[in-house]
């Protein structure tokens, strides 16, 4: 079993005497997208947090859960999804080196305050969304094929 693909790959090649062909690296690029809807309990006021962590086009992981606490204000339940989102992300990150298998994090944490729920993938965990919404939002994520196919 060969953790490296490209190793893999290039043995294949190798071994089927395809020569001179070359194996072309597509760098993959780790990407998490986070919201919170804050107090959206009706009981208990606590917050929802939703995460997605996508791996170049694919979704890898997800999460939709209530807070453990109650936030005063938007913004710290804004940041405790954040924080939850971060260590996901780092995890991953961790996983992937002890597989060897080079993964580019870009680093930022600025949630626009203007990013619409059209292009939000974190308010499918969060919110409740009507379809016409919904479906595109999932398209994205590779669950449903895209509309345009």
């Amino acid at each position: 079993m060969y953790l490296n693909q490209t190793k893999y790959i290039t043995n294949i090649v190798n071994d089927l005497k395809m020569e001179p062909c070359t194996v072309v690296e597509i760098p993959l690029q780790l990407e998490a997208f986070y919201d919170v809807d804050w107090a959206r309990c009706k009981l208990t006021r606590r917050s929802i947090t939703g995460y997605c962590i996508m791996l170049g086009s694919s979704l890898i992981s997800w999460k939709s859960k209530k807070q453990n606490t109650v936030s005063r204000s938007s913004a710290k339940a804004e940041y405790r999804s954040l924080a939850h989102t971060v260590c996901e992300l780092m995890w991953h990150n961790y996983l992937f080196k002890d597989v060897q298998l080079e993964v580019s994090t870009p680093v930022w944490f600025i949630k626009p305050m203007n990013v619409t729920t059209k292009e939000q993938l974190a308010d499918v965990f969060t919110k409740t969304l009507p379809a016409t919404i919904f479906s595109p939002l999932l398209s994205k994520m590779s669950f449903l094929p895209s509309s345009s196919s």
